[in-house]
């Protein structure tokens, strides 16, 4: 099959150079061949709004809903290099917020960390206090900005940092069952996120617990609470 037979102009430009985009069966690409991004990458379908914004801020993301070779979940932001060629990217706490390095002298900080009191700054793709990027293993605090298939935002960092509870997050997915859920979330002067749920209709309100003693995966549990602290 010959999938670059079947093509239209596509309903968007580049959003910084005004560059016209050809849509064929299985992609992107701009009209000088120079930039080419897949409408399915990992398993997700990209969608023409996110292939815009990706265009226009060179990052998209953290999403979910990718999945390995092997069928295994993953949530991963998207970069489009210098190069103009698209890569996942895991973890990034080098590169700020807009994909430029990270620049605490000048970036504002999210909070104060619970743990040893450093200020805590937006990267790429999680929170991180400044003893974490000085490389402090122990004292550090690191929360990412995905968990369990939710992004986790600055306001809700802020509560979490200032001792109080997040309001309720809905769409959780345990990697365990695939089902999923809506939660609490609380952080402890540990730096270990806890989920709480909410009370079931004409019942008890479930109890509160680390990542692992919830319904997620155990292992995914440990995984949050590692990255977290």
């Amino acid at each position: 099959f010959d999938g670059t037979k079947d093509k239209k102009e596509a309903t968007f430009s580049h959003p910084v150079d005004g560059r016209k985009f050809i849509e064929y069966y299985d992609k992107w690409e701009s009209e000088d061949g120079k930039i080419a991004i897949r409408k399915v990458l990992g398993g997700r379908s990209i969608s023409p709004e996110e292939i815009v914004e990706l265009l226009a801020k060179r990052t998209l993301g953290p999403l979910d809903g990718f999945r390995s070779k092997r069928g295994m979940p993953f949530t991963a932001l998207i970069r489009l290099t210098d190069e103009d060629k698209i890569e996942f990217v895991f973890e990034d706490n080098t590169s700020g917020p807009d994909g430029k390095p990270l620049d605490t002298d000048n970036q504002e900080a999210i909070g104060i960390s619970p743990v040893d009191a450093s200020p805590v700054y937006e990267t790429l793709t999680a929170y991180v206090s400044k003893s974490s990027l000085d490389g402090d293993t122990k004292a550090g605090l690191k929360i990412n900005k995905m968990i369990l298939g939710r992004e986790i935002d600055k306001d809700t960092l802020k509560k979490l940092l200032v001792g109080e509870k997040s309001d309720l997050l809905k769409g959780f997915q345990s990697s365990r069952t695939r089902r999923f859920f809506d939660a609490f979330l609380t952080l402890d002067k540990s730096g270990k996120i806890h989920f709480e749920f909410p009370a079931p209709k004409g019942g008890k309100r479930f109890g509160r617990g680390k990542a692992a003693d919830s319904d997620t995966d155990k292992d995914q549990g440990k995984n949050e609470d590692k990255d977290s602290g």
